[in-house]
């Protein structure tokens, strides 16, 4: 492989050099190892950049080294992607809207075994959620229905707000439960949806001052904000692009695609600062969150099992290769993603494209695999 070629280079470089000390060798062998490895990270995204179009920002970060952080092709039409370009990050949110709601779980707020009508505006409380938890919720458990393709909206990028929210939830309770609550496990950004209304009722904030002031703030998350009602993009936020075969260039994305809403979806954020969030989830924050929520969120409930792994609260859980990683996947028009954090290995991996032709889920797994 390059990296035990480049370190046969190196070493026989530091033999030419003198007749070190053996400190001095152990030094020079790990430093030797870490350039090694730097480039052979390097070369992988270089090769996805030429021959996948990769465009975004890719981070690594092993036992509190980066490895890895630097931004690929356009942000926009005038600007490259840099280290600390802001992008959307999609379905990555539910983790902060499972931390929001265990912060009020913690607070003795909210009881995560009681019907989600408990907490929902009365327009919204209905018979056919009267078994559904905010356990269930969280760990998509309820059988609630989700939304589909027919609110996306070219005009507004698919972002969803007030009365199509309202109308997304009145659908929902109107087509029934897909299952008894508990019994099976389904993927649901509904679920999400009515986890930000449930936190924005109790509180009387909105789901994005609450994400500021609960988690932002207190992480030092300083680059990261909610896509609500009247964001504009700024200086620095990348534009959503795919790639077009037939211009054989990067163009923006306006296929049809499912569409989302603040707590389900509505993250912007940059690797740096959710590389700050690995380390709440590592536990070394427990100001941010305590070692209970922690625990609750990373513990796969039952039938929530798929090939990411168990589902805890806005988290996959996977064991399968022996190493414990907690990620999550995201999707929307003109950005795909994927956060994952190795708490053994004290390894963080994010890769955000600007590309939604790209798959990160791909590159995460070739990058983890050259950290083994």
């Amino acid at each position: 492989m390059i990296r035990n070629t480049l370190i046969g280079i190196l070493g026989a470089l530091s033999l030419l050099m003198g007749n070190p000390t053996s400190s001095s060798i152990q030094v020079s062998k790990e430093e030797m190892t870490e350039t090694a490895t730097k480039k052979e990270l390097e070369d992988f995204i270089q090769a996805a950049v030429e021959k996948n179009h990769f465009s975004g920002v890719v981070m690594v970060v092993h036992r509190g080294k980066v490895l890895l952080n630097h931004g690929y092709g356009a942000a926009t039409v005038n600007d490259r992607n840099e280290q600390d370009t802001v992008m959307h990050v999609a379905s990555i949110t539910k983790q902060f809207t499972a931390a929001a709601i265990m912060k009020l779980w913690e607070a003795g707020t909210i009881d995560l075994d009681v019907s989600i009508n408990t907490y929902l505006p009365q327009e919204y409380q209905s018979d056919t959620w009267k078994n559904v938890t905010v356990h269930h919720l969280l760990s998509h458990t309820g059988g609630v229905v989700d939304y589909d393709e027919s609110y996306y909206d070219a005009e507004t990028k698919s972002f969803c707000f007030n009365d199509v929210i309202r109308a997304m939830i009145i659908e929902s309770q109107r087509k029934g439960l897909e299952f008894e609550p508990g019994s099976e496990w389904r993927y649901s950004n509904i679920g999400y949806t009515l986890l930000g209304v449930i936190l924005e009722s109790t509180t009387g904030l909105s789901y994005g001052e609450i994400i500021q002031e609960y988690i932002f703030d207190k992480a030092g998350m300083t680059n990261s904000s909610i896509h609500e009602e009247g964001y504009v993009a700024k200086m620095g936020y990348a534009t959503g692009y795919r790639w077009d075969e037939m211009q054989k260039k990067l163009v923006e994305d306006n296929v049809k695609c499912l569409p989302v809403t603040p707590s389900d979806g509505g993250l912007v954020t940059t690797t740096e600062d959710l590389c700050k969030w690995s380390n709440v989830l590592a536990g070394k924050r427990p100001d941010v969150l305590s070692p209970e929520i922690l625990n609750r969120m990373t513990t796969p409930v039952l039938h929530t099992f798929t090939q990411d792994g168990g589902y805890g609260y806005g988290l996959f859980i996977d064991d399968s290769s022996g190493t414990r990683r907690i990620h999550h996947p995201g999707w929307i028009l003109g950005f795909r993603s994927h956060f994952c954090f190795y708490p053994e290995k004290e390894l963080y991996i994010s890769v955000f494209c600007n590309n939604s032709t790209t798959n990160p889920m791909q590159i995460t797994a070739g990058l983890s695999e050259i950290m083994e």
